[in-house]
């Protein structure tokens, strides 16, 4: 039972820095360094699981999350109306 306990307390751990993470960067108005804490956390959550097939799964959605939040930041950020015209085609 101890160490349930324990283990328990550890994700419980492990979680709450990944929430701090992305509350820090949110903080800072940082969209990139949310996106990678919010992909962290969630790659944590199905490791704290124990399930590897759910892990697998989350690590294939997670690059391709990583893709399209990386082409969206730079869609939102950028004051090129080039390059805001190419990246809008990909998604209209």
């Amino acid at each position: 039972m101890s160490q349930e306990k324990h283990l328990d307390t550890q994700c419980i751990t492990e979680l709450t820095e990944c929430i701090n993470q992305m509350t820090k960067a949110a903080t800072l108005e940082d969209s990139y360094l949310f996106s990678l804490s919010d992909v962290h956390f969630h790659r944590t959550l199905c490791e704290l699981s124990g399930n590897k097939t759910l892990t697998s799964l989350w690590e294939n959605v997670a690059k391709q999350l990583t893709i399209i939040i990386g082409i969206i930041i730079a869609f939102v950020k950028t004051d090129n109306p080039a390059v805001r015209d190419s990246i809008r085609g990909y998604f209209i």
